[in-house]
């Protein structure tokens, strides 16, 4: 027995014996347990492999799996690729005897090299370590004495050496079975690790609609296999007609890789000049023509493209051509489009970094629809099926549902009406270009209604189940942030983190240790009080191994009992549900709300522009008592005399001491003003800052401004994304001081601070974001910003948050010369930081009128 099935078997014979709510604690202490053991290591993706070659599967598998736990390998082929091979034993010891991993694959590109190793043989060493069981899937529709001789042909090819070369695991012919496409839903796939290998040859032939069906209804099955272990493709261009047969299976098969999120992707193409001893070459060789190959340098624009998606990671890969982008609305901070629910929605077609529409070409529209409303990330831990009412597999994968086809570059997604007016939907386009259709990048859309809270949750429907999500991680997104699924706790934790309360990814038990109890032992009759403020803010109904949250307070209002509404996520799709439905079945409850002791409040104020006459202070009072942070637009110099231009801010220095007076704690001087007076002036002002114990962020070379030295320590720094206020070098600027301001908070990180950055830019008097503050948003939290707040835009932006951490784009302006425009547009950000240096509130809160 291997080890992987001697783990699942004893976890098998544990949950055998183990009852009740026993049982339950023993799950939530597995779960808990494997969240703390991965420390934050990702489950691993699906490994997908693409080669000209099916024995480049061979090469793939001693490099992908462990050779001595036993995995059955799902075989789509029209052929059996079961030959013998010469002193097999030898190969498979040859495989083991090795020092490092380099040194198996030399060995085994020498195996190619020389044809040891070839399609029609390439299987047969690998058995029965680490392909236990064989079931090869040779035809679409198969007669029972078709079947009945392949299976003779296949598993007399694999023994055939036998009676004159002994092999050390015997004969193999048990391991092998046959079918077709119609017996497939019939197959019960063995407790082990499966790999799906599909050689495009197999729908040779074939019309393209039923080839396109045959691999549907394979791929489907096949991302529904609960131990999904990898994934192959094989072209086999000798074995079909010709480049366009090749290239259109090609396409079909990269479709679908591009429409399963966790893969990790990998091609191979074939060296030139190895031997090929199959049949296939022979028939070539007699009408003395070449053994042909894909031409993968005339591939057309529709493969290179699929091949360029599939290849890229998250971050990075070859700029799209064209983007998708919403009349009327502009993504947020994640690149998520947020709209309210019930309003239309048109999806335009652009080519990328333009903001004006690109000439009307032919596209084809598409909804990706999840394949399965229940996903499970760590299938090896046996605990995920237990959340579900199905069988689950480890594939987030989606279908592509036809909407139609478009010649104005734009489409009217049909929503409203279908009583799914909330949720979350991904569009996708293909372009028409050059004869060839090519797909854009998927656009996402979250149709949100309500407030607070549960307007989060509502954006968060019609998305999957997915048991394990808080441990996956891809780049610096981890969780649900990835936008695969939610679970039960990462629900409800996800809402919070959306507007800007951090909450790591958790099971039910970590979540608790996060909330505050209101009272425990609950049963619907007991009718515990409700409060309208912890309904909006989220109200946490606890079951122990599952968590909800109350969506509406029914009449009688005041109270929970079973006319009431709940919301939650449990193995498919979330709901909202009747208490006396969620309850059934279930013990007894208690209701937990978020901690919200803060150690430490600051307010972040917007532009602050001052002249020769004496500053109305006012606004700033509003925040009196608390520590106090602004955007200073402009210098103070102890010589100051009337503005020369409209856009020069210059003031007298003394205006430094009453703004210390006022409450301020510090200021960022990173904007395109601090050089208004020269060089000279920025020296004189930061010299007068000092004189007033006024702290100044955003000077090159200069340390962190320190807004609070207790628990939390939180520290400010600045930046501006103008390149004319770094031009003397003393202003911090991005992107040319990335990497000095990489390396401080590197460090801040390492001293455990909490860290705010200010940052200058965005379009003046616009209230929508633009793509470069998105940008340096999410850079800032990467790289472990708790907190990013802008200026410049002179009006209020929204407030967001990515991964957990809130970005305030513009907080419009505090104090300002009222004959200038937008004077009068302004708000403070109150920020409650925790003890730990995370956020637990933030609110804009409006300038009082003066």
């Amino acid at each position: 027995m291997s080890t992987l099935r001697g783990r699942a078997g004893l976890g098998a014979g544990l949950k055998r014996r183990i009852k009740g709510p026993i049982r339950i604690a023993w799950w939530i202490f597995c779960f808990a347990f494997l969240l703390k053991s991965a420390g934050g290591m990702s489950p691993s993706a699906i490994p997908v492999f693409l080669s000209d070659d099916h024995a480049e599967t061979f090469a793939w598998m001693t490099r992908e799996f462990p050779l001595d736990e036993a995995h059955a390998l799902l075989l789509v082929d029209a052929h059996a690729d079961s030959s013998a091979v010469n002193h097999s034993d030898a190969l498979r010891q040859a495989l083991r005897r090795v020092s490092t991993l380099e040194e198996r694959a030399s060995r085994v590109s020498a195996w190619r090299r020389s044809g040891r190793i070839q399609a029609f043989n390439w299987i047969e060493t690998l058995m029965p370590r680490p392909i236990d069981q064989v079931l090869w899937l040779a035809g679409t529709a198969l007669a029972e004495a078709r079947l009945e001789s392949l299976t003779r042909e296949a598993v007399g090819h694999l023994d055939a050496r036998l009676e004159f070369e002994a092999r050390a695991s015997g004969a193999l012919a048990e391991r092998w079975q046959v079918g077709d496409l119609q017996s497939l839903e019939n197959w019960r796939p063995p407790d082990l690790p499966i790999i799906v290998s599909i050689d495009l040859d197999f729908f040779h032939g074939l019309k393209p609609d039923d080839a396109g069906a045959a691999f549907d209804q394979i791929w489907a099955f096949a991302m529904g296999l609960p131990r999904l272990a990898g994934v192959s493709f094989s072209i086999s261009r000798p074995w079909l007609s010709d480049d366009q047969e090749a290239g259109r299976l090609l396409v079909m098969a990269l479709d679908a890789v591009l429409a399963l999120d966790n893969r990790r992707f990998t091609f191979v193409q074939d060296e030139p000049g190895r031997p090929d001893d199959s049949l296939k070459a022979a028939e070539y060789g007699e009408r003395k023509v070449p053994v042909p190959r894909f031409d993968w340098a005339g591939a057309g624009r529709a493969v290179r493209s699929r091949l360029q998606q599939a290849a890229m990671s998250a971050e990075h890969g070859e700029t799209p051509q064209f983007e998708l982008r919403l009349d009327d609305a502009v993504p947020s901070v994640d690149e998520v489009w947020r709209v309210e629910a019930g309003k239309s929605v048109v999806v335009r077609l652009l080519r990328h970094g333009h903001g004006a529409p690109a000439p009307p070409p032919r596209a084809r529209w598409f909804l990706l629809e999840p394949g399965s409303p229940a996903i499970d990330l760590l299938p090896e831990a046996g605990l995920g099926k237990a959340f579900s009412k199905n069988e689950m597999g480890r594939a987030v994968w989606n279908r592509r549902i036809f909407l139609g086809e478009s010649e104005d570059g734009a489409w009217a997604l049909p929503l409203a009406g279908k009583g799914e007016d909330v949720g979350t939907w991904r569009v996708q386009a293909q372009v028409e270009v050059g004869g060839e259709w090519v797909w854009t990048p998927a656009l996402e859309l979250r149709r949100q209604q309500g407030q607070g809270f549960r307007r989060a949750l509502s954006g968060q429907f019609r998305s999957p189940y997915a048991f394990g999500i808080g441990l996956v991680r891809r780049g610096e997104l981890t969780g649900p942030d990835l936008g695969w699924g939610y679970d039960c706790a990462n629900f409800l934790i996800a809402a919070w983190r959306e507007h800007g309360v951090w909450m790591p990814w958790s099971d039910p038990a970590g979540l608790r240790k996060q909330l505050a109890t209101i009272g425990e032992n609950f049963r619907p009759a007991d009718r515990p009080p409700l409060a309208d403020l912890d309904v909006e803010e989220g109200l946490v109904i606890d079951f122990g191994p599952h968590v909800a949250a109350v969506w509406e307070d029914r009449p009688p209002r005041g109270t929970l009992g079973p006319e009431d509404l709940a919301v939650h996520h449990l193995g498919g799709f979330p709901e909202v549900i009747g208490m006396d439905r969620l309850t059934a079945g279930r013990g007894p409850f208690a209701l937990r709300k978020r901690k919200q002791s803060a150690a430490t409040r600051i307010w972040f104020g917007g532009d602050v522009v001052l002249d020769e006459r004496e500053p109305d202070l006012r606004g700033i009072r509003q925040a009196a008592g608390d520590i106090m942070v602004v955007n200073l637009e402009g210098v103070g110099v102890r010589d100051a005399t009337a503005l020369p231009g409209r856009y020069r801010f210059v003031f007298p220095a003394r205006h430094l001491s009453k703004l210390k007076e006022a409450g301020l704690a510090a200021v960022s001087l990173a904007n395109n003003h601090a050089l208004d007076a020269g060089l000279p002036g920025l020296l004189e002002c930061l010299a007068e800052a000092g004189i007033a114990d006024l702290g100044v962020a955003g000077i090159a070379g200069r340390e962190p401004v320190v807004l609070s030295r207790d628990k939390p320590k939180i520290v400010l720094l600045a930046a501006s994304l103008f390149e004319e206020a770094g031009e003397d070098g003393m202003i911090r600027t991005l992107p040319r001081d990335r990497a000095e301001i990489e390396q401080q908070l590197r460090e801040l990180q390492r001293a455990r601070a909490a860290l705010v950055i200010m940052l200058h830019g965005g379009d003046e008097y616009s209230p929508h974001v633009n793509a470069a503050q998105r940008q340096w948003a999410r850079w800032c939290v990467d790289r472990g910003a708790n907190l990013v707040v802008f200026s410049h835009p002179h009006v209020v932006q929204p407030l967001e948050s990515y991964r957990g951490r809130p970005v305030a784009f513009s907080l419009g302006n505090l104090v300002y010369p009222p004959e200038l425009q937008g004077a009068d547009s302004g708000a403070w950000l109150c920020v409650d930081f925790a003890a730990d240096g995370n956020l637990v509130r933030t609110a804009l809160i409006p300038i009082e009128q003066k």
